[in-house]
């Protein structure tokens, strides 16, 4: 994963600018940063949760579940970091204005992500993954 994110940042770097690859960078490491706590937390909840499932319709019920009540909260919290993107962006990379206008597609994406976690956390509980 580093070798790519240093890659994509080579690129930018030659093909735009220098300014440009280091928004992205400063962006990917808001991201990250994020994406840490949600992570820790659906693995806290869903890992444990899934590992004692054993039939597939508790499976749905469970994964329902998730979706409805979880994923939505991290929702909000998203918008939460969205609508204070500017606050963010001066308080951590004062000097960056292009970063703000990231954090639309970035927090997308990261939301899809979480909603696709779930779905591996289910294979790590089930062992259908060899690690």
């Amino acid at each position: 994963m580093n070798y790519v994110e240093i890659s994509i940042r080579s690129t930018l770097f030659k093909q735009i600018s220098e300014y440009d690859a280091g928004v992205w960078t400063a962006m990917t490491n808001i991201s990250k940063n994020y994406m840490v706590f949600f992570e820790a937390i659906f693995s806290m909840y869903v890992l444990p949760k899934f590992s004692r499932i054993k039939l597939k319709k508790e499976f749905t019920k469970e994964l329902i579940y998730i979706y409805k009540t979880l994923l939505p909260l991290f929702g909000i919290g998203m918008l939460l970091v969205y609508f204070c993107r500017e606050w963010i962006v001066n308080l951590i990379y004062p000097n960056f204005e292009g970063l703000s206008l990231l954090f639309k597609w970035q927090l997308i994406g990261d939301f899809v992500k979480l909603a696709s976690i779930v779905l591996a956390h289910q294979f790590l509980a089930r062992k259908l993954v060899i690690l």
